[in-house]
């Protein structure tokens, strides 16, 4: 009989490091920017059609044409009481600074589940129901993001958010998570490209967690990995809908490398390592 203390050890619950590897990965591809007060309190991981997408992998747009399959890792303090609101917007290239487009939004999101929890739609409201990437062609690797807000118990719609929206629209998610009294809790995001870049781009490195300094008891955002950082670009382009007025922001740079930053989440412990050896032998 399996032992009750490693039935508990195989529970899936985000670690510390596993929340610093998330804000890091935010940081390196300069989302902090969009996002500066994130300080996760969950994973978001997110898959299409059973395969499940690191953190800043490129998929392509095709794959991501579907709304994705998400699961929610909470950390030792995460409640997942309560109602969400799930969101995708794009926030087009690193050092993008025009805003964003709203892809998805629902309101009224449950969690369902312990440990990891999935998103429970069924008296959720959909406002802009799941629209699929569509960047414009040789604008570069837009980053899209995905959302998990907690709604105040007393939630309200903002102004032109109460009714169904049919098409991808420009968005400030700043001013709308501050009109709504939204806490963001979590967050994801994947990269889409739509043929070859015809403008310069800014890369990111990859944040490997292995160096990741030992997380702090002050903020998970405070922890970014060694080395890595967004690099220098020039310009920007547009996202569907959106047309830019403007180049983008440069930022500062180390040696680029291929937008890519899905190292995947901490090296389990020893202790779920010995609990694997002994499942093994009964």
């Amino acid at each position: 009989m399996l032992p009750l203390f490693l039935l508990a050890s195989a529970v899936s619950a985000a670690t510390t490091t596993d929340l610093a590897y998330v804000a890091a990965n935010f940081e390196n591809a300069g989302l902090a920017t969009v996002f500066p007060a994130f300080a996760p309190e969950a994973v978001l991981d997110a898959s299409f059609g059973g395969s499940e997408v690191a953190i800043g992998k490129p998929v392509t747009q095709a794959t991501a044409g579907t709304r994705p399959e998400l699961t929610v890792d909470g950390g030792d303090s995460f409640n997942s009481t309560g109602k969400y609101s799930l969101l995708l917007v794009d926030t087009n290239i690193v050092g993008w600074t025009e805003g964003q487009n709203l892809h998805w939004l629902t309101n009224g999101v449950t969690l369902s589940g312990n440990g990891t929890a999935t998103p429970d739609y069924s008296a959720a409201t959909d406002i802009r129901s799941y629209a699929g990437p569509g960047p414009a062609e040789g604008s570069g690797a837009h980053r899209y993001v995905l959302l998990l807000y907690r709604e105040p118990t007393e939630f309200k719609a903002p102004e032109g958010f109460a009714a169904p929206i049919n098409d991808v629209i420009p968005f400030q998610v700043s001013e709308y998570a501050t009109a709504a009294g939204l806490e963001l809790v979590a967050a994801n995001y994947f990269t889409v490209e739509n043929g070859v870049a015809t403008v310069s781009v800014s890369a990111t490195q990859a944040v490997d967690s292995a160096t990741l300094a030992p997380p702090s008891s002050s903020t998970a955002s405070s922890a970014v990995a060694s080395g890595s950082s967004v690099a220098s670009g020039s310009s920007a382009a547009s996202s569907g809908s959106q047309t830019p007025s403007k180049s983008a922001a440069s930022a500062s740079a180390s040696t680029p490398a291929a937008t890519n930053s899905g190292a995947g989440k901490a090296v389990p412990s020893v202790f779920a390592l010995v609990a694997g050896a002994f499942l093994a032998f009964f």
